[in-house]
């Protein structure tokens, strides 16, 4: 992996890394479900027997680290929850309806965003 950075004051803001290959965790849900640090960085959900909600760790505890979330099946809905009253895009909830609909999230440390 080579990488490189231009910096202003001493932090860098910007930087750029290229990889050979990336090799991440997936897990296949079916049923709600709290999202466990380590244990997959990528989620298919099977919505056919009914909406299924993922809850998200506190952002306090994974700041950085990136998620992401795929409807497999036509019906029913998936449901991305915030911890407790954390927030996704400004959202304690993300509903997603429609089949091959998701989204990619990051922890700021103190909310979810979508990337």
């Amino acid at each position: 992996m080579a990488g490189s950075a231009a910096s202003s004051g001493g932090e860098p803001y910007f930087s750029t890394v290229s990889l050979t290959s990336l090799k991440v965790k997936t897990k296949n849900v079916s049923s709600d479900a709290n999202v466990v640090l380590n244990d997959a960085t990528v989620y298919t959900v099977d919505t056919s027997g009914g909406t299924v909600t993922l809850t998200l760790p506190a952002a306090a505890l994974c700041s950085g680290l990136v998620l992401s979330f795929k409807k497999t099946a036509s019906g029913n809905n998936m449901v991305i929850d915030g911890n407790s009253s954390e927030t996704i895009d400004g959202a304690t909830t993300k509903t997603y309806g429609t089949q091959w609909t998701g989204t990619t999230i990051v922890s700021t440390g103190s909310q979810w965003v979508s990337i």
